[in-house]
């Protein structure tokens, strides 16, 4: 079975930009073997949105979705694994422990920008410099 990889929002953001050290990513999305969550689009679109405008956003939400990148709902698993993640490190995002939610509920490696995610216990966790 194929490694699966679950994106948080500075890791899409990087690849939407063209990251080099992230190219090889994008086999993984075609293949429909990464995920992300609907919460980590939002972020992303606002993220888009602050720096260039509402049209921009919309282009890149319209252009990652567009995409066999996975889009995760919550449902009540990961509503309490995210609960249960926060309480644990509350220095953490609701969208980062959603994504962590996530990616430790499908086994997939959890590919991240942030700085604290890598301390998570039991998920496997890969840090991605810029």
């Amino acid at each position: 079975m194929k490694e699966r990889y679950a994106l948080d929002t500075g890791v899409i953001s990087l690849f939407l930009s063209g990251n080099k050290e992230l190219k090889w990513l994008a086999e993984q999305i075609d293949d429909g073997n990464a995920l992300t969550t609907r919460l980590n689009l939002i972020e992303l679109t606002t993220l888009i949105a602050r720096k260039a405008g509402w049209d921009a956003a919309k282009t890149y939400y319209n252009r990652i979705t567009a995409t066999n990148l996975s889009i995760v709902d919550t449902y009540e698993e990961i509503t309490l694994s995210a609960s249960r993640l926060k309480l644990l490190y509350p220095e953490l995002s609701i969208v980062d422990t959603v994504i962590a939610a996530v990616s430790e509920h499908t086994h997939a490696t959890l590919l991240t920008t942030e700085e604290t995610l890598p301390r998570l216990k039991d998920i496997k966790v890969k840090k991605v410099n810029y």
